[in-house]
């Protein structure tokens, strides 16, 4: 009896061992699969989030798209859309089932950093190809993981633009940083303000709020103190709009910079400043404002900024499978040797050309 007690937590160590690594292997490369399947990830449930439903309704409509002449290879695609919302770990326990439960070949991550980090060690294990769309992480293509793909600029690209703009040939340049304490978004400010302390030798004055916060008076006074002529917020939208409110009560009226993100047009209308964010110079694909037209048709908007991205990594996977097939190394050989309609550099990160744009009415960014 005493022995049994010894080996029981060995046995039941073992057991999960086992249970752990008698999962399925993955489609193999000559695989008879009937679907070409695509796992994409989201950050939050969609029931949830405007953004992660907007998500869903994009890649549905580009599910159906692809479908509509027989699909690729006379092989209909699927797209298996899970959700990494509640504990931390859900990332890696979500992708684990779309690899071997769902026989994915490929996934698609619209999720934060820290998800994308987990989501990154399965699929370089199992050797399936992963296509971050949605965080600014630099930390992720710099592993120098052959499986790893970005179709978002990250972190330090873009702040390199936001800082040119404002600092190159501007004399005396007062910038205030606003900035959530957000994982994606810290990395964006932070880069800023190393940059345009190394190059401009000016060190912004910063601000940092809670993200969801929607008290912002404090930034006016720091305005006024720091005697800044514009600022710089990395943050969500809706908190810009909150910002905004709070520094019209206030009368203050300094332009507002942003990186890539997706902005209310309503905020041009009422705050008196410009607005400018970073954009793409030029579409991907040279379909996406048709998509865009059909995905307004059917759901009474346009798709903002960072759908796009998510389609751009969506469509860029589809032209790889009808290239090469849908082995996991053969998606993989052709997203790193691809150099139409975009390419991608050593670290597996999208060459892209971004500008600063001003935000008008006429723009759409929900």
């Amino acid at each position: 009896m005493y022995t049994f007690k010894f080996l029981l937590p060995l046995i039941l160590c073992l057991l999960m061992h086992l249970q752990i690594n008698a999962q399925p292997m993955p489609v193999s490369e000559t695989g008879e699969s009937v679907q070409i399947r695509i796992g994409l990830l989201l950050t939050e449930d969609p029931e949830n989030s405007d953004l992660m439903q907007e998500a869903v309704d994009l890649v549905t409509l580009a599910e159906e798209i692809a479908n509509e002449d027989g699909g690729i290879k006379k092989k209909p695609v699927k797209i298996i859309v899970k959700s990494v919302d509640g504990n931390w770990g859900a990332g890696s326990k979500q992708a684990v089932d779309l690899i071997y439960e769902h026989q994915t070949t490929v996934l698609l991550g619209f999720v934060d950093g820290r998800s994308a980090h987990l989501i990154e060690q399965v699929c370089t294990k199992a050797e399936i190809p992963f296509v971050s769309t949605l965080s600014p992480d630099p930390s992720l293509s710099r592993i120098n993981i052959p499986w790893f793909f970005s179709t978002l600029p990250h972190a330090d690209q873009q702040a390199a633009v936001l800082v040119e703009a404002l600092y190159r040939n501007v004399d005396d340049r007062n910038t205030l940083v606003v900035t959530s304490d957000d994982y994606d978004y810290g990395f964006i400010s932070q880069a800023f303000v190393n940059i345009a302390t190394d190059e401009y030798l000016e060190k912004p004055v910063i601000f940092r709020y809670s993200a969801g916060e929607n008290e912002f008076k404090g930034v006016a006074s720091n305005l006024s103190e720091s005697d800044a002529d514009a600022i710089v917020f990395f943050g969500a939208s809706y908190e810009l709009e909150n910002l905004t409110e709070q520094l019209i009560l206030a009368d203050v009226d300094v332009p507002i910079y942003t990186p890539i993100m997706d902005l209310n047009i309503e905020i041009s209308s009422h705050y008196s400043s410009p607005i400018y964010t970073l954009r793409s110079r030029s579409p991907i694909h040279q379909d996406t404002e048709a998509f865009k037209a059909r995905f307004l048709e059917r759901h009474g908007y346009m798709p903002g900024i960072q759908t796009t991205y998510l389609y751009d990594g969506l469509k860029l996977l589809l032209r790889a499978i009808r290239v090469n097939g849908e082995a996991s190394d053969h998606i993989r050989g052709t997203l790193s040797s691809i150099s139409e309609p975009a390419s991608f550099d050593s670290e597996g990160v999208i060459k892209q050309f971004l500008t600063v744009v001003q935000i008008h009415s006429e723009n759409r960014n929900r």
